[in-house]
């Protein structure tokens, strides 16, 4: 093999693995720090997800062709 293709597969190859120990202490070091930050993300996902609601509710209240065929699909 050439210097390229050797670099090329060196680069683009996985990383070989680690032992059970090292890798379960990455996955706890891990895991704790970046804990807050994935609560915080999910907890702003609903925020913007019930803000949406909320609005598309608000549109949906003033619409005067909505509500007929709303009521007539809940009974």
């Amino acid at each position: 093999m050439n210097p390229i293709d050797l670099s090329f597969y060196s680069t683009f190859s996985p990383p070989k693995p680690f032992d059970a120990k090292t890798e379960r202490q990455f996955l706890h070091d891990y895991s704790a720090r970046h804990a807050t930050r994935q609560q915080v993300a999910a907890i702003v996902g609903l925020g913007i997800c019930l803000a949406y609601f909320g609005v598309d509710l608000l549109d949906a209240i003033n619409d005067k062709q909505f509500w007929p065929i709303f009521t007539g699909i809940l009974r």
